[in-house]
């Protein structure tokens, strides 16, 4: 048996896999999340930045739909004060993004702890939000601020330049409610998308 066939073969699959990886982004404006998020006036930081692999789709000739694929549900933990924000993503998040706005996200949960006294755990504050979107507005001065949609209201309007450049990165923290108080703050990158 001539070993032509098998090599043959491995070259096909070699190249529809190559082709497959190439349309999956080409739709995207950019080669990572952030800077995808960036493109569009969205601030880089709002989804976790250690996804398996992220995929763009046309909606219109202004928006795209984002897609995002990650190692597992995770949990990305912020603190501002006594307040720790919880992020509780799935496995998969997506996202209709034009410019200076988000809709249609699919995928992120916010619930919100206060940490009373230093030797107490961080209790639950207010309902589990669920973000359905964002959009960015304009103050005196020409200041942008971003705002969150979610099914229990809408955020405060954050200052755009608070958000970090990096996308946080996401662990899997299924059980955080036994150890939100051992969370080190110094650990933890702030991100003011889950002050709501």
């Amino acid at each position: 048996m001539s070993p032509k066939p098998t090599t043959t073969s491995f070259a096909l699959l070699a190249i529809t896999l190559a082709l497959a990886l190439s349309s999956a982004h080409a739709h995207c404006p950019a080669s990572t999340i952030p800077d995808i998020l960036k493109y569009y006036g969205l601030p880089p930081s709002i989804f976790p930045g250690n996804g398996v692999s992220f995929s763009c789709g046309p909606v219109n000739q202004n928006s795209i739909r984002l897609n995002i694929n990650l190692r597992g549900k995770c949990t990305v933990v912020n603190e501002l004060g006594a307040i720790q924000n919880v992020l509780k993503c799935s496995e998969k998040i997506s996202a209709v993004l034009s410019h200076d706005k988000l809709s249609e996200v699919k995928g992120v949960t916010v619930q919100l702890y206060v940490k009373l006294l230093p030797w107490l755990d961080a209790a639950p504050f207010g309902p589990l939000m669920t973000i359905t979107g964002a959009e960015a507005s304009y103050a005196p001065f020409n200041l942008k601020l971003f705002m969150f949609i979610s099914d229990k209201g809408n955020s405060p309007a954050f200052p755009y330049l608070l958000f970090p450049n990096q996308a946080p990165k996401c662990a899997n923290l299924a059980l955080y409610d036994t150890f939100v108080a051992n969370t080190n703050p110094e650990d933890i990158p702030f991100n003011p998308l889950l002050v709501a």
